[in-house]
């Protein structure tokens, strides 16, 4: 058997992009899960207030209108954001 030794005809430059690409995609990727669990997080959280009754909503200083507008507002990001 052959042990697991660097392989000598592969250019340590080649070595060097593709480890620069792989590190690229993995930043990338994080990238992209944090801002979407973020807007997942948001909906989350305006879905929680559309579900108080308007006395707590009233007791916060937030009214139905302000909710409604923040989940369109986010609608709009979230459909521009796949383009």
């Amino acid at each position: 058997m052959q042990s697991c030794q660097s392989n000598s005809s592969v250019p340590p430059t080649l070595v060097g992009r593709v480890q620069g690409g792989m590190n690229w995609l993995i930043d990338g990727f994080q990238r992209t899960s944090s801002r979407h669990l973020a807007k997942r997080r948001r909906l989350h959280e305006l879905h929680e207030l559309s579900a108080m009754n308007s006395i707590e909503l009233q007791d916060i200083g937030i009214s139905r209108l302000e909710i409604s507008a923040a989940m369109r507002s986010n609608a709009k990001f979230l459909s521009r954001s796949k383009d």
